[in-house]
């Protein structure tokens, strides 16, 4: 099956619009993707501990927006990384320097 991809223009990383654009982009391609009680592992691109401004990171508005999409099917969310250039930083500190931790913190989410 070939692969489906979805765009959706968002003209800042404003949680409305980033909400709208990725839940746009989510019902197109996979509306039945999460049963109520599934177990969804979101795997972000979190290289090392980089603010969001410095876009090395999936910016966790994004990340939040997946979250809540799962989350409002009945899903059950764990965001996990290994960062692979976080030398001497651990996960929890560049998931906390990327802003995931904020952007997250009053979600029933597992890091």
């Amino acid at each position: 099956m070939p692969a489906t991809v979805q765009l959706a223009a968002c003209a800042a990383y404003d949680p409305a619009l980033v909400r709208q654009a990725v839940s746009a982009c989510l019902d197109n391609v996979a509306p039945d993707l999460v049963a109520t009680g599934a177990r969804v592992l979101l795997k972000p691109n979190v290289i090392n501990s980089m603010s969001p401004e410095r876009a090395v990171c999936t910016h966790p508005q994004v990340v939040r927006a997946v979250a809540e999409w799962v989350l409002e099917r009945g899903g059950e969310v764990t965001i996990g990384d290994q960062p692979g250039y976080a030398l001497t930083d651990d996960v929890q500190t560049c998931f906390r320097d990327s802003g995931l931790i904020a952007a997250c913190a009053d979600l029933p989410i597992t890091f």
